[in-house]
C-alpha cells in the first residue's frame, strides 16, 4: 500500500502488528529507536498540516475562479494515467488545443520544501 501516515511508532504498530508492510508501509527506526528518514511515507503532523493547508488554499482559490466566472480549462494529468481519457466533457472542453501538464515527480523533502514556502507555485505543478 502506498500513500502517506502519520510518523508515529505507536500508530504504526497499530495498523501493522508484524512491522512487516503488509498494509501500510514498512516503518524503518534508526539504531536509537527513532524513525529513520528513509521512511518515505512517514509524515509529521505538522507536515500533515502543512499538506491540508495547502488543499484549503487551492479550494479556496477555485472556489473564488469559478465564482468570478473563471472556468478556463487547465489540464493536469497523472503520471501514469490519462486522467482526460474517461472524462465525458473532454469533447467540448477544447482539450485538444490546450498543453496538458503533467504531475512533476519530486521527492517528499522538494515538496514539504515548497510547501514550508508557502506552496506558492514552481514549474505549475504545485
Amino acid at each position: 500500500m502506498s500513500g502517506l501516515i502519520l510518523a508515529d511508532k505507536e500508530i504504526s504498530k497499530a495498523m501493522d502488528k508484524e512491522g512487516e508492510g503488509r498494509f501500510i508501509p514498512k516503518l524503518f527506526l534508526n539504531k536509537d529507536g527513532a524513525i529513520s528518514a528513509k521512511n518515505d511515507s512517514y509524515i509529521s503532523a505538522d507536515e500533515f498540516t502543512a499538506i491540508f493547508d495547502h488543499i484549503e488554499r487551492i479550494m479556496r482559490k477555485t472556489g473564488n475562479s469559478i465564482l468570478s466566472g473563471d472556468i478556463s480549462v487547465l489540464p493536469l494529468n497523472g503520471r501514469e494515467s490519462d486522467a482526460c481519457e474517461y472524462c465525458d466533457f473532454k469533447k467540448v472542453c477544447g482539450i485538444e488545443d490546450n498543453e496538458i501538464r503533467k504531475v512533476a515527480r519530486l521527492s517528499k523533502a522538494k515538496v514539504m520544501e515548497i510547501l514550508s514556502e508557502g506552496g506558492k507555485k514552481q514549474n505549475g505543478y504545485i
